[in-house]
C-alpha cells in the first residue's frame, strides 16, 4: 500500500474536499482523484460517495479514516524518533568505567552532556579490568572509560585520551619505602612484589615490566593474587610492595597502608576512552563533543 495514497486520502478525508486536498499536496486535483481511486481498487471498497459539490464517507470510508489516521499517527512519530536516534538527539548511550580512573572529570562530563542532550538517558556502569574489556567485546556498552595499559593495542577498536592517572606505590606503614616522598621505579630493585595475576591485567604487568627493564631490572613479583582484597592484605602483611593505579590504591581503606605517588619516568599511565570502529552508536561523538568543550579528549 503506498504511503502517498494514505496521505492523499487522509488529506481529502479531513477537509472533504479534492480541491483543497490537492491545493495542501501541492498536486493537481486530478491527481488526487488517481490516488484515491487507485487506493480504492486495491481496498476494494468505496472510500468516499461523490457528487459534483460534496464529498462525504462511505461507511466503510469512515471506518477505515479511524483506524488509518491512528495507525499514521503512529507511522510519523516512529519515523521522527528514528531519524533522532540517526541524528543522535534521543536515544540511550551505555557507558563503562574502569573504577574511579580519571578523577573527578566524569561527573562533570555527565553534567554538561545531560544539560545539553536532555533527551539521551545515559547508562553508567562500573567495572574492573576484565569486565570492561569483555562487555566492549560483546557489545554491552557502547564505550569504555579504561588506562591504556589495562586495554592494550586492538585494531578494531578507536581510542581517545583523555588524560593521565597517577602511579602509586602501595606499601605497608613500616616498609622502607614507605617515608620516601617520590619514590620511583628504580627503588623497588630488590624489593618483593605482590601483584594481581588476572587475565585482564597482562597488559599492566607488561608495562611495569618493560619500566623495570628500562633500569636493567626484573621486578621481584613473590606471588600473584586474585583480587584486590587480597593484595591489600598481603602489602599489610609485609609479603611485598604494590603498584597500582593511583585511583584503584586509594580503596585499601585501610589506615596501615601507605600511598605515595610515583616519580620518574612511566609515573602515570593515559586515561582513555575506547569503542568498537564497526558499530558506533550516534550519541558518542556528541559526548566526544562534550569532551571537547572539557579540553579532556587528546
Amino acid at each position: 500500500m503506498d504511503i502517498k495514497h494514505l496521505n492523499c486520502f487522509l488529506q481529502v478525508a479531513e477537509h472533504q474536499n479534492f480541491t483543497k486536498a490537492a491545493r495542501l499536496l501541492s498536486i493537481t486535483q486530478s491527481a488526487v482523484s488517481y490516488q484515491i481511486s487507485a487506493l480504492e481498487k486495491e481496498l476494494g471498497f468505496k472510500l468516499f460517495a461523490r457528487t459534483p459539490h460534496v464529498v462525504r464517507f462511505t461507511a466503510q470510508g469512515r471506518h477505515f479514516y479511524y483506524g488509518i489516521r491512528d495507525m499514521m499517527g503512529f507511522y510519523a512519530n516512529l519515523v521522527r524518533q528514528a531519524q533522532e536516534l540517526e541524528a543522535g538527539t534521543t536515544g540511550e548511550l551505555s557507558i563503562g568505567i574502569l573504577g574511579h580512573a580519571g578523577g573527578d572529570f566524569l561527573p562533570r562530563l555527565l553534567r554538561g552532556f545531560r544539560e545539553r542532550h536532555p533527551q539521551i538517558s545515559l547508562n553508567v556502569s562500573q567495572f574492573d579490568m576484565v569486565g570492561l574489556n569483555s562487555a566492549l567485546e560483546a557489545g554491552d556498552i557502547d564505550v569504555g572509560l579504561t588506562l591504556a595499559i589495562s586495554f592494550g593495542h586492538r585494531p578494531d577498536f578507536e581510542t581517545r585520551r583523555i588524560q593521565c592517572e597517577p602511579l602509586s606505590l602501595l606499601v605497608a606503614e613500616d616498609h622502607p619505602l614507605a617515608g620516601k616522598a617520590e619514590p620511583s621505579f628504580a627503588d623497588l630493585q630488590g624489593y618483593p612484589i605482590v601483584d594481581v595475576a588476572r587475565e585482564g591485567a597482562a597488559p599492566a604487568k607488561v608495562f611495569i615490566a618493560k619500566a623495570c627493564a628500562r633500569l636493567g631490572f626484573a621486578p621481584n613479583v613473590v606471588q600473584w593474587v586474585n583480587d584486590f582484597d587480597t593484595l591489600f592484605l598481603l602489602v599489610e602483611a609485609g609479603v611485598g610492595l604494590a603498584v597500582l593505579p593511583r585511583y584503584r590504591a586509594e580503596t585499601h581503606g585501610n589506615t596501615r597502608l601507605k600511598v605515595t605517588n610515583l616519580g620518574g619516568e612511566d609515573s602515570a599511565v593515559d586515561v582513555i576512552l575506547a569503542w568498537k570502529r564497526e558499530v558506533v552508536n550516534p550519541a558518542l561523538p556528541l559526548l566526544l563533543e562534550e569532551l571537547d568543550r572539557m579540553g579532556l579528549v587528546g
